[in-house]
């Protein structure tokens, strides 16, 4: 939102800079991210002058010739514009002056010198019209700068989401008038709507079929405006605030948005037909098949459910306007309108989200719209608006206005104590002055109960209040005390259980630790062809990721085929939750890949282990994935036995290569080949083998848990990865049969930063090594962070790990 700076001035009396009023502003109510001038520098050199002469140029029909005073000359200056008279005050671009349309400089225009140029508003981007001199207020002093009547200072921030009612000038002025502790200027916010019926007027009835899209709808006709550009000042501030200026009756619809922040639209009334003697207007929902083409002169097929205006002509009136977003072509303002039906609703946040995002359009009035707006914003706009189009277009509102729907509620009290709200706070501020900074913001104190103002739907709770006035009082002041409550934290053991557990897995049995997605694409899904163990999500937050998880197996499988790329061999473990719909039924394990489940599943949360093993031997690999688990359950004291699993229950399992895990007779999980076509889908170039276990099922009975979360003390960040290409080399060395592989992994490592992975592949004992020996191989992953190795740099960096491998372990190559 931008907020001009001579604007919010004539709203509330603060004596501060822009930048003063932006610091405060982002302290307390709105972050100003930026503050720029408005009106380009060449205003400077553009200043006011008054005509004392005009001739006829002597060679040139439609030219005339102008004696127009400056304040320091008078200058001779040759003007075409027809509009042009004795005495008026008009803007003078002196030689010199960089136009957006060129520089001025002293010219002979049909053998008759020229000393200057008077200006069209269009040429000063001061609006749009180029039909003749912009006429200046006869009270300005001859030889003022422009920069100093037209320029002005804008200050762009974006209220937070749920304070819909800063989008305009009036509710920035309010802040300001609270953290100033001054008083709006008079005649701003002094409507009273207590004794506004809900009823039709005389010329326009309003039906509005859904209350939860539209819960209110004002509308008054409005006669005789003569349409034609707007006043210079409100051609200004529109384009000072990012809008186009357009004609009088469209431009002084949005400068009231600006100003109070609720929309409005004009309806040419003769294009609204009249039924029963009436102009009738119809809120509703679409219907099938309905088409409007919109301002902007695009045709759109309206989706069934959106809110749009019509007409009331039978037996079914078609769309005028799509609901807060954006009018009709066929009720729109032109040149020979004359009598205008004015809207100002309010539409439901929700609605308008819909609309926008089924449509692709965004407005300004869709953006307030759909931050949401209070009721009693519409009716004040509705005021305002008429009062405007009475000044401004020569129009006269000829009765009461129409209103449908509900008018604004008074809010219910809130009970505060001022005492506890301090210690909430932790400030100390008094009651009469906590009181006076309420009473700026709108609100109703009444001894101990606050009513908050109908705009500020975000008020419901004292807490709500405190934060008012904590905010606008200065959270600087809040005072620094430590905390005496000593905080003893419950934590389960299955937090600590799967703490341990991710130290196990990644730390002794050198596991790489991934983190999958908890929201998938569809077609992901259908690759893994485990679509019926998933559910959709109602609301996606786009058209792409739709199924919420109820198994790791997919995303684990979807990081395989990305390293599979650039590695033969790893091991991924996930320890992660997963999400089961309500009331859907499995029969044991048939209806989750990853764990053993109830026959009637609740809706909960479950977190499961899933081992991905890939690139080990065709017939091996079941059995490394097995391994692993029962290196897992002898940690925590579990006994794994394993099932032949020869149904056809899912099919991402390869026929006849799947198995059933149960501890103690209880299903926990499985681990099974993944099915050769679900490999072809994603194409993955070797075989992959996972086994899954539901940990919940586990923690009660688990031994060897940490009884605390685990303190690892390092100054390290964040370490960037690095962007080139990896060398790749195998070790295998003769070493004493009791060092752990994990051990000399670990040596690897710590030689060089350059060496960044060693993962064992080998480990064997024979007789051919020499007693109590064993050969352990691994490979070794070489990566640099500012360039790509060369061969030789990564010879070194082997025979350097050779090395200390022979110096601490006497560690041998094998050959």
């Amino acid at each position: 939102m931008k907020y001009l700076f001579k604007w919010l001035k004539q709203l509330v009396d603060i004596d501060a800079t822009p930048e003063e009023l932006a610091e405060e502003l982002s302290l307390k109510s709105v972050e100003i991210d930026e503050i720029t001038g408005f009106g380009g520098d060449f205003l400077d050199t553009v200043v006011v002058g008054v005509i004392k002469e005009i001739e006829k140029h002597p060679n040139a029909d439609k030219l005339q010739v102008t004696k127009t005073d400056v304040g320091s000359e008078v200058l001779q200056i040759v003007c075409g514009a027809p509009n042009i008279a004795v005495g008026q005050k008009v803007p003078v671009a002196l030689v010199g002056t960089k136009l957006p349309g060129g520089e001025i400089k002293e010219a002979k225009i049909r053998d008759v010198e020229s000393f200057g140029m008077l200006c069209a508003e269009d040429e000063l981007q001061l609006g749009n019209d180029h039909s003749g001199i912009l006429i200046l207020d006869s009270s300005l002093p001859v030889g003022t700068k422009l920069s100093k009547i037209y320029s002005d200072t804008v200050l762009e921030g974006k209220p937070a989401a749920n304070r819909g009612d800063l989008l305009n000038h009036v509710g920035l002025a309010r802040e300001l008038s609270a953290i100033y502790d001054v008083k709006l200027m008079s005649g701003v916010e002094t409507q009273n709507f207590a004794s506004l019926q809900v009823g039709d007027s005389e010329s326009v009835s309003v039906e509005i079929e859904n209350l939860e899209a539209c819960s209110l709808y004002t509308a008054r006709l409005i006669k005789g405006v003569k349409i034609g550009p707007s006043p210079i000042w409100m051609q200004q501030a529109l384009l000072a605030c990012g809008m186009k200026p357009i004609n009088n009756v469209v431009d002084v619809t949005n400068f009231v948005m600006l100003e109070y922040g609720n929309p409005l639209h004009a309806f040419d009334a003769k294009k609204i037909p009249i039924a029963d003697g009436k102009h009738k207007i119809v809120v509703r929902l679409t219907k099938s098949g309905e088409i409007i083409r919109t301002l902007d002169g695009k045709d759109h097929e309206i989706p069934e459910g959106l809110l749009v205006i019509a007409d009331g002509n039978p037996p079914a009136g078609g769309p005028v306007a799509v609901a807060g977003v954006m009018g009709g072509e066929n009720s729109e303002i032109d040149e020979t309108t004359v009598d205008i039906i004015l809207e100002s609703a309010n539409f439901s946040s929700k609605f308008i989200r819909k609309s926008q995002q089924e449509l692709g359009i965004s407005t300004e009035a869709s953006a307030r719209f759909a931050k949401g707006l209070s009721r009693e914003l519409a009716l004040m706009g509705l005021e305002r608006a008429t009062q405007l189009f009475e000044e401004v277009c020569g129009g006269k509102a000829v009765e009461i206005p129409v209103v449908a729907g509900n008018l604004p509620e008074v809010k219910k009290a809130i009970e505060i104590d001022f005492e506890k709200i301090n210690a909430f706070l932790s400030i100390d501020i008094k009651a009469d002055e906590a009181v006076k900074i309420l009473q700026n913001l709108g609100f109703i104190v009444e001894s101990n109960k606050v009513t908050a103002p109908s705009f500020r739907e975000d008020i419901e709770i004292w807490q709500d209040v405190a934060e008012e006035i904590g905010r606008i009082y200065g959270l600087d002041k809040v005072h620094e005390e430590e905390l005496t409550t000593k905080i003893d934290p419950k934590t389960s053991k299955e937090l600590y259980f799967e703490q341990s557990a991710r130290k196990y897995l990644s730390q002794e049995l050198g596991l790489t630790e991934v983190v999958t997605m908890s929201i998938l694409s569809s077609d992901l899904v259908e690759k893994t062809m485990m679509k019926d163990n998933f559910f959709e999500i109602i609301n996606p937050l786009n058209e792409y990721d739709t199924i919420m998880r109820g198994g790791l197996w997919s995303g684990l499988l979807k990081h395989t085929a990305e390293n599979g790329k650039k590695f033969e061999k790893f091991s991924f473990f996930d320890l992660s939750k997963v999400y089961l719909e309500s009331g859907h039924p499995m029969s044991g394990l048939s209806g989750n890949p990853d764990i053993g489940c109830p026959d009637e599943l609740p809706s909960k949360e479950k977190r499961v282990l899933a081992i991905l093993i890939y690139g080990e031997k065709d017939d091996e690999g079941l059995f490394v994935a097995k391994n692993y688990l029962d290196k897992f359950a002898e940690k925590f004291g579990f006994k794994f036995e394993y099932e032949n699993d020869y149904s056809a229950d899912a099919p991402y399992k390869h026929p006849g290569r799947s198995a059933i895990i149960t501890n103690k007779g209880k299903r926990v999980g499985r681990v099974v080949e993944i099915h050769p076509v679900v490999l072809e889908n994603l194409d993955i170039k070797k075989r992959a083998w996972i086994g899954a276990v539901n940990i919940e099922a586990l923690v009660d009975e688990a031994k060897n848990v940490a009884a605390k979360f685990a303190e690892t003390e390092s100054n390290v960040i964040f370490k960037e990865f690095s962007r080139f290409e990896v060398s790749k080399r195998d070790i295998a060395v003769i070493v004493d049969e009791n060092l752990e592989a994990s051990e000399i992994s670990k040596t690897i490592r710590e030689i060089d930063d350059k060496i960044i992975g060693a993962e064992l592949f080998d480990e064997f004992k024979s007789e051919k090594f020499g007693a109590g020996k064993k050969s352990v191989a691994f490979h070794l992953v070489f990566q640099a962070t500012d360039h790509t190795l060369t061969d030789q740099e990564v010879d070194g960096l082997f025979e350097k790990a050779l090395t200390a491998l022979n110096t601490k372990y006497n560690a041998e190559l094998r050959k």
